[in-house]
């Protein structure tokens, strides 16, 4: 929701109405379709890249969720072989990291209507990783230990329902308030 209210506010309501389709495919899981339609190369577009297009591989996950409780495992077992403190501490934001660093490094450069600097970026990057802290502090680890919802699977499923709803609802609004 946030990268949808700052592509509004940084890139215009082009780039934000481009980011509104793709926020409603990722929303529902099929944001991979969307840039495969849209003939979207990850990183060989001429165009300047969606802030959510990191979103394509999270719908390929979703689609394929039966998949990767085998490849959990084997991560698992070779990371028991690395246990040192930094990259457990890393390993525990990497879900934020990942949802974080895209739009946090692509909205600046399309804002400034260039690349930035390895600087620039490393900047960018950190700023990332303190909303990946914040968000894992402020937002998943309370959700995931709250008992409220981890005592009922539709409880859990109807608050994923209400942030999936708000989402659209959010995307609506922007699409509907910029010409």
């Amino acid at each position: 929701m946030l990268t949808v209210l700052a592509s509004y506010h940084w890139l215009g309501f082009l780039t934000g109405d481009d980011t509104v389709q793709v926020g409603r495919t990722a929303s529902l899981f099929y944001a991979n379709f969307h840039f495969i339609s849209t003939g979207t190369n990850y990183l060989g577009s001429q165009a300047p890249p969606s802030a959510l297009q990191n979103f394509w591989s999270l719908s390929v996950e979703e689609q394929f969720y039966v998949l990767y409780p085998t490849l959990f495992i084997v991560a698992a077992l070779a990371w028991s072989r690395v246990n040192l403190p930094p990259f457990r501490w890393l390993g525990k934001l990497s879900y934020s990291l990942y949802l974080w660093h895209w739009p946090v490094v692509i909205i600046p450069a399309q804002y400034a209507g260039h690349s930035l600097s390895v600087k620039d970026n490393l900047g960018w990057v950190l700023l990332a990783l303190a909303f990946s802290i914040v968000s894992y502090f402020v937002v998943e680890n309370p959700l995931r230990h709250w008992k409220y919802l981890s005592r009922s699977g539709i409880r859990s499923l109807g608050l994923g329902a209400l942030f999936i709803g708000a989402s659209l609802g959010l995307m609506a609004f922007e699409t509907g308030t910029h010409p």
